[in-house]
This record gives C-alpha cells, sequence and structure tokens, in this order.
C-alpha cells in the first residue's frame, strides 16, 4: 500500500508541475516527464513481480518499455536545460530518441496480438514470473539479452553522466560572474539529490534485469521483504518530498547576457535583462567580444540585476496591472519579458520584498488615490477595494490595514477632515 500511494503521489505532482510549468519553465517539463516514465516503470515491475492483477499486467506489460529509455534522455535535457538556461532541444537530440524509436518498432509483432493472448500471457506471469523465458520471441530485434541490459544501462549511465554534469557545474561554477551563487547553490543542490535518487533506482531496476536474465527465482512472499523493494519504496517517496519541501528551484538559476558589442566606443555598461538563451556558452568568443564593455567582469552579479529590479514597480504602475485580480508573477514575467527566476532574485535579494506585498502596496495606493478624489464619494468602500483588484471585501481590509496600519474607514475619515 505504501508503494502505491507513493507511485499516486508521483503521478499528482508530476502532472501538477506539467500543468502550471509546462509554458513558462519548459526545463521542469522534461523533469516532470521522467517522473511519470518512472512511475510507470515501477508500476510495472509491481506488477510483474508482486502483482496478482490480470487486466493491469496485460495493459502495461510489454507496451510500456520503450518508454523506459526516455527516462534517461529526459533526466539529461531537464540538467542541460537548468544549467545553461536554454530549453530548446537541439538537432543533434535526435540520436537520443534512437534506442526508443528502435524498441518502438521492436514491440510491434507483440502490440497487434489480440487481447485474449496478451491476457493469456499475463496469466502465466502472475502464475509465475519465469514463464516470460519460456514463451516464443515476439519481438523482431533485438534478442531479450540485450533489450534487458539497454534499458537498464540506458537509465544508469544518464543519471551518472548528469550528477557527475551538475557536479562540475557546482565545483567549478562557469560564469560566475553572470550567475548570483546564493541563488544557484539550492538549485544545485536539489539536483545532485535528484539525481542521486535516479541514480539509486536505477541500481536497483538493473539488479532486476540481473536477476531476471540468470533466472534467479524468488518466491514472491519472501521478494516483499527484500531490501530492493524497499530502496524503490524509499526512493519513490523521497522524490514528491524533495520538491514539495523546495518548490523554489524548480524555476531554475538567474541568468544574465553578457553586454553585446558597444558599436559607438562609449564605456558605459548597458542595461542587460534578458536570459542566455544561446548555445549555453559562458564566454563570448574572441571576434564577437571586441567592444565589450571592459567593466562588464568588475561589476557584481547584483549590480547588474538591480536595472531590471528598478523596472518592476514602474511597469506595474504603468499599465496598472495590479488592477486585475488574478494579477500574479507570470503576468509581470510575461510583461516585462524576462524569465521568472529572474524576479524571484530581483524580489528576494534586491527588493528585499515579496511580489505579493508589493501588489498589495499599489492596490493600496490605488485605493487612496480614489478615496483622496472627491469623485468617487458614491462608491462604498468594499467596491473601491474590489475596483482596486482586491478579490474580496476582506482581503481589502486586511492588506489596507497591513500597509497603512489603520482601517480604510479611518483612513476616509482622515482624508474628508483634511479635506474639509
Amino acid at each position: 500500500m505504501t508503494l502505491k500511494f507513493d507511485l499516486i503521489l508521483m503521478i499528482i505532482l508530476a502532472l501538477v508541475l506539467l500543468f502550471y510549468n509546462w509554458r513558462d519553465r519548459p526545463t521542469t517539463l522534461y523533469m516532470s516527464l521522467s517522473m511519470l516514465l518512472v512511475v510507470l516503470l515501477i508500476g510495472t515491475i509491481e506488477l510483474f513481480y508482486w502483482g496478482n492483477s490480470v487486466f493491469w499486467l496485460a495493459v502495461f506489460y510489454n507496451h510500456s518499455t520503450p518508454f523506459y529509455l526516455l527516462i534517461g534522455p529526459f533526466l539529461y535535457f531537464y540538467v542541460r536545460g537548468t544549467l545553461i538556461d536554454d530549453h530548446r532541444l537541439r538537432r543533434h537530440d535526435i540520436w537520443h530518441f534512437i534506442p526508443f524509436l528502435f524498441q518502438l518498432v521492436a514491440i510491434i509483432p507483440y502490440v497487434i496480438q489480440p487481447w485474449s493472448f496478451k491476457l493469456h500471457v499475463a496469466e502465466l506471469i502472475v502464475i509465475d514470473y519465469r514463464n516470460v523465458a519460456r514463451m516464443p520471441e515476439l519481438h523482431v530485434y533485438p534478442p531479450v539479452w540485450l533489450r534487458t541490459t539497454l534499458r537498464a544501462l540506458s537509465w544508469l549511465c544518464y543519471a551518472g553522466y548528469s550528477f557527475f554534469r551538475v557536479l562540475r557545474f557546482r565545483l567549478h561554477y562557469p560564469g560566475r560572474n553572470r550567475i548570483p551563487f546564493r541563488e544557484a547553490l539550492p538549485v544545485l543542490r536539489f539536483m545532485l539529490y535528484f539525481l542521486a535518487i535516479h541514480f539509486l533506482m536505477s541500481v536497483v531496476f538493473s539488479a532486476f534485469y540481473v536477476w531476471y536474465l540468470f533466472d534467479v527465482y524468488v518466491e514472491r512472499s519472501d521478494f516483499m521483504n527484500q531490501w530492493l523493494r524497499l530502496v524503490f519504496i524509499a526512493c519513490a517517496s523521497a522524490i514528491p518530498i524533495l520538491i514539495l519541501f523546495s518548490p523554489a528551484v524548480l524555476y531554475g538559476i538567474p541568468r544574465l547576457v553578457r553586454p553585446q558589442p558597444v558599436d559607438s566606443g562609449e564605456e558605459s555598461l548597458p542595461e542587460v535583462t534578458r536570459m542566455d538563451a544561446g548555445s549555453g556558452k559562458d564566454d563570448l568568443d574572441p571576434e564577437q567580444s571586441k567592444g565589450v564593455v571592459e567593466t562588464w567582469e568588475d561589476v557584481s552579479v547584483r549590480d547588474r540585476f538591480e536595472p531590471m529590479a528598478d523596472r518592476i514597480l514602474p511597469v506595474m504602475e504603468e499599465g496598472k496591472l495590479y488592477l486585475d485580480p488574478d494579477f500574479s508573477l507570470d503576468d509581470l514575467s510575461r510583461a516585462m519579458g524576462v524569465p521568472k527566476r529572474h524576479l524571484y532574485y530581483c524580489y528576494n535579494v534586491i527588493l528585499q520584498t515579496h511580489f505579493t506585498r508589493m501588489r498589495a502596496e499599489c492596490r493600496v495606493r490605488h485605493v487612496k488615490r480614489m478615496l483622496q478624489d472627491g469623485n468617487n464619494h458614491h462608491m462604498t468602500l468594499d467596491a473601491i477595494g474590489l475596483s482596486s483588484g482586491f478579490s474580496s471585501a476582506t482581503a481589502f481590509r486586511k492588506a489596507f490595514r497591513e500597509v497603512t496600519g489603520m482601517s480604510p474607514r479611518d483612513f476616509q475619515r482622515r482624508s474628508d477632515l483634511s479635506g474639509s
């Protein structure tokens, strides 16, 4: 029951991440897909070794095997996209999908079999999972030992290489003059934990296949207490906990681009507010760097983010974005044309406040202007609050008191007295 609960929690969490992040944070898309595929893998192994449901085993057995080969590539795309701040796939990334495509073609003979045949296969597996080795070959290619080895090694190698890449980035920290280390460190630490869990699960996954290849049979009643299954349960529990307790790391690492060449020859540091969505290299080529401001290396990361932070309030005020009750940090990110993680850094480090606090202050200022305007006496206080972007009268009164230290009614009385 514990493993099933963990898998359901992972599915819900992965779907939530997909729904809310697929557009604004595409790198989270790769992480969510890898989580869903891990659930598919663990669930199929659970049915194969320990389950007694013929129907569900017939649904997942063999049909899902090609997708196991995508866990590793999605992990790699998540790590690469986060480290270089570029989620786009390249032309040569097609090589990462070749094993999946080959395996997808290989299971066609089994996929086209009638449902009654698949139910019969599932019944034999439920009786004794070693019966799989006694069945006729239903794959085009390759032999069973090569298929199983490929699936096991793919996840293991991708998880190991991704872990090494994050660790190398952490130790050498390239682009230190563009990436705030204090903000990058929690993300790197999260990725190392996340990949370590995947690496451990891939080792357990490989152990299952070693048992299968060498026909090592373990009674199901005894197998329930084996440490390998306990590791699966622990890992399946750790991934949701890791994400739930550190949600901010999902936004990635704030990173600024280097200044573009200055044609006018002026020695001034231009305002830089867009993310590095290029090739992922930390430095420009020598030819491209001609004319770049020399003071770039001498200015701190915080100083480079300050122009962006200074733009936040004017953008909110000029467009009166806060009047929309549903105005969120995502809307501000789109309005400014900068990644959401950059805004997190600006609020937490430079402005030393929160988005919700600034939004409430803007709305309260708008309420005060309306109360001081003699043309709004026909409106009630609650109506003024709702027209200023607050979602309810209760939220309006609470925010107004937190910002001004008095109730809206007291402020209105003072305004009336001062006006008279």
